[in-house]
């Protein structure tokens, strides 16, 4: 579990609710939103402003870094965002401004929160 700066927020996006709710109990030290649904995350980020986005990249109707790619096609500074994957085939070479790196699943939990602490203490 990681516990620290209280009013960064970060927003977790994947169709799988196992994953979501792993990573909200491990994240509970920040301010954490969940999506099931990518298609909810348009109202979630008018209503949550996040500072950081983990999302699954293979998802019902898009992929996380398509549903990146139109979050911060106008956005100065991007929102940083992970990619994590259940799948082996190589992912691309060039992702959207705000990639901050992949976790592949089952990912570590603490590996990932390490990231996150380090990220959000940078930015």
């Amino acid at each position: 579990m990681v516990e620290t700066n209280k009013t960064s927020k970060i927003l977790i996006v994947d169709d799988e609710e196992s994953i979501t709710e792993l990573l909200l109990r491990f994240l509970r030290g920040y301010e954490v939103k969940t999506s099931n649904n990518p298609t909810e995350v348009p109202r979630l980020l008018t209503d949550f402003a996040p500072d950081l986005i983990i999302t699954d990249f293979r998802m019902p109707g898009k992929t996380g870094l398509e549903m990146m790619e139109e979050i911060n096609s106008n956005r100065t500074p991007p929102i940083g965002f992970y990619i994590t994957t259940g799948t082996s085939f190589q992912l691309p070479s060039i992702f959207p401004a705000g990639h901050q790196g992949n976790f592949q699943k089952p990912f570590i939990s603490s590996e990932l929160a390490a990231e996150v602490t380090k990220y959000l203490g940078n930015h």
